[in-house]
């Protein structure tokens, strides 16, 4: 397959078809603003935005746009929705038949969460040219990605879409989201965004049906050694074994994965909790460190106040001996004066 053309000629010229993203970053919005909104409104806050490049080049699958209009249209799209949730609402479409077509039905035929990660990751390359995903633990049921943009973003925007989009995965198989914890964030002076996801594995219920062969496998070879009018009710009651054997060997594998993620999810949160401690008790040293500071400074005042206050007093008897000093001498050049008369 052809790689998708950086932009197209007719918007070649404009700084917001720079090839940074694919406008299938901003389909999902589009697609559930129609939804809200219709198509109508849509072309109307187009036309009233003037926004530099036309409708039909964000909705051609093969162009790219600049991450600073998608920032700016993320926003606007937003806003004009009334809609609180927008950005994940709309990111987690990802996920659907409309946005992804016939990939869509492969993943939920053949796929697996794992796989969509897996993949989101090796081909995220062709349609983010301004970002790097990167799997750093992926399992069955657990996945530990981080995003790292090499042009600022300017809000939690993107971030808040890319968790929605992380999560929604699963949803493909029939199966609850992903939980997901923002372990750190670029907007937030980190030097990556980094998300750990949980979820449980789509069943896979093969165990009855090899149950079933193995009992059917089993019955034939007695068939064939005693060839007794009792194989029929053997073959039966074996296969009927072998069915009920598969079963029950899918729903303990099912509790097994399950228990996994219920000690992940706790091992999480114990992480959680135990930062969260770290961060009260930090605070509650630098609460007394403030009340320390705060008590020597009080001392200080009041000892300085102290010195002030004898100060004035010694300065006062001062005064007031230099008063009586004043009129000492005053009354002695009188009577000399009076003497000479």
């Amino acid at each position: 397959m052809p790689a998708p053309p950086d932009r197209s000629p007719a918007d070649a010229g404009s700084p917001d078809a720079a090839p940074e993203l694919s406008v299938r970053a901003i389909s999902t919005m589009l697609l559930y603003f129609r939804e809200l909104k219709g198509d109508a409104a849509l072309r109307s806050l187009w036309a009233r935005e003037a926004f530099s490049l036309p409708l039909e080049h964000v909705t051609d699958l093969q162009n790219f746009v600049s991450l600073r209009f998608t920032e700016r249209l993320t926003e606007v799209l937003a806003k004009e929705s009334e809609e609180p949730e927008f950005v994940r609402r709309a990111a987690s479409r990802i996920s659907s038949p409309e946005a992804i077509g016939f990939v869509y039905y492969l993943l939920k035929a053949f796929g697996s969460p794992r796989l969509a990660y897996a993949q989101l990751a090796a081909s995220a390359s062709a349609y983010n040219r301004v970002g790097e995903s990167k799997i750093e633990v992926l399992t069955e049921s657990t996945l530990t990605l981080s995003y790292r943009s090499r042009i600022p973003e300017r809000n939690r925007n993107f971030c808040e879409g890319r968790q929605a989009q992380f999560a929604s995965f699963p949803t493909i198989w029939g199966l609850a989201p992903a939980q997901l914890r923002e372990i750190q964030c670029q907007i937030d002076g980190a030097d990556c965004c980094r998300y750990y996801l949980t979820w449980v594995p789509p069943r896979r219920a093969w165990g009855k049906f090899v149950g079933a062969a193995t009992a059917v496998g089993s019955s034939a070879l007695l068939h064939a050694i005693h060839a007794t009018s009792q194989d029929t009710l053997l073959l039966g009651g074996m296969l009927a074994l072998g069915v009920g054997w598969g079963a029950f060997d899918d729903v303990r594998r099912r509790l097994h994965l399950e228990a996994e993620l219920r000690t992940s999810q706790n091992e999480a949160l114990t992480t959680v909790w135990m930062e969260a401690q770290r961060r009260y008790e930090d605070l509650q040293t630098a609460k007394h460190e403030v009340d320390r500071a705060n008590t020597e400074l009080d001392q200080r005042v009041a000892d300085r106040t102290a010195e002030l206050a004898d100060a004035n007093v010694q300065l006062a008897l001062g005064l007031s001996r230099q008063k009586e000093l004043d009129r000492l001498k005053t009354q002695f050049f009188d009577n000399v004066s009076h003497e000479l008369r």
